[in-house]
């Protein structure tokens, strides 16, 4: 008998290819189970209260383990990913379903794109391996500006990219760093962790309200 396909461990599906897939359908399944029965209590509910309990019993799902499984994801179930969320900015805004939304619907809510809200969290995850607050064992990134042997024509504050392979692409040292160096200089040297949340935040949603 062969080995199991998906394993479940800390509240995370992992799946014999690493794919997130599992996770991800998990994650859709509830998502549209907790909505269902969030419209049958709208009419208790103001618009904070809407979306309070979005972000309870939704949003913290998809943000779990996220640097672990969206990255690996197709992009049909990173947009069925953001479908979820559009299906909760309606619903906290009290749209209709075929409403269409555009980038001022999700500044009204204060919340990025799922794509904008993962990269985010990586980057703030990034900040605290940076800064030592993260285990030892995710200690890994280190800046240009650190190395003498590294040329680079990025920023000094960029991080170095490690060599990897198509799997190794899909690993948080790789897809940090990646989005790391695709920051700013003013939010790569922010060395204040609650400014640098804050700065990182109004970066990534200007480029929702840009696209």
């Amino acid at each position: 008998m062969g080995g199991k396909e998906v394993v479940t461990y800390l509240g995370g599906q992992l799946d014999q290819d690493l794919s997130g897939k599992s996770m991800a359908h998990k994650i859709i399944n509830k998502a549209n189970a907790s909505l269902k029965f969030l419209y049958r209590k709208k009419m208790f509910l103001n618009q904070y209260c809407r979306k309070t309990v979005c972000m309870a019993l939704i949003q913290s799902r998809i943000d779990y383990a996220s640097n672990f499984y969206y990255h690996g994801l197709p992009k049909f179930l990173q947009s069925r990913l953001q479908v979820v969320q559009n299906k909760m900015i309606r619903y906290v805004l009290n749209y209709s379903n075929r409403t269409h939304l555009v980038a001022n619907d999700f500044n009204e809510v204060k919340w990025m794109s799922i794509e904008n809200r993962i990269k985010y969290l990586a980057a703030s995850h990034v900040f605290n391996c940076i800064d030592e607050q993260a285990p030892e064992y995710l200690q890994v990134f280190e800046r240009v500006n650190e190395s003498h042997h590294y040329y680079t024509r990025h920023s000094i504050n960029a991080l170095i990219l490690p060599k990897a392979g198509s799997y190794g692409m899909k690993s948080f040292h790789y897809i940090g760093a990646k989005i790391w160096n695709s920051l700013p200089d003013e939010i790569q040297t922010t060395f204040n962790k609650s400014l640098f949340k804050v700065r990182c935040k109004k970066h990534f949603m200007s480029v929702l309200s840009a696209s």
